[in-house]
Order: structure tokens, then sequence, then C-alpha cells
């Protein structure tokens, strides 16, 4: 099966602030209730933060590693839709 990617804003402080936080305390994407506590996002959360970028100065590759796994993360980051 064919993987995709969304790219949303993660919240800061809590679940009230993510774009898939639905009425009646419901994660749209989990499908599960939330008990939203200020200043908590639950462990099961399917949101996860953006690998970081690598810097490696010892590779012996002359850097094409870094540089490709680079261009893949700012290609996700730079996804639009027309939405």
């Amino acid at each position: 099966m064919a993987k995709g990617v969304i790219v949303v804003d993660i919240p800061e402080k809590d679940c009230r602030e993510c774009p898939a936080f639905c009425a009646y305390n419901r994660c749209g994407i989990a499908q599960r209730y939330v008990a939203p506590i200020v200043g908590k996002i639950p462990d099961w959360c399917p949101i996860k933060p953006m690998p970081e970028r690598a810097y490696h100065e010892n590779y012996c590759d002359g850097g094409r590693y870094d540089k490709g796994w680079n261009e893949c993360i700012e290609a996700i980051e730079h996804i639009q839709t027309d939405i």
C-alpha cells in the first residue's frame, strides 16, 4: 500500500490548538476521546515532529547522505495544497 504524509503544525500547549481537534473532545486523526489537559499532549498523539536536519562532518561520503536527507526534509516541509 502506498504511503502519504500530512504536514500540520504541532500544537504547542495542548490538543485544543490542534487542527484535528473535533467536537466532543475527539481526535480527528486517531478517532479517540481526548481529555484536554492544559499544557499536555497525550502520549498516543499520532502527530510526530519532523526529523532534524543532518550535519555529519566525519562521514566519508563527502556529505552526500546529509544532502539527500536534508533535501527530503525540505521537500516535505514545502508541500503546498490547494485546499
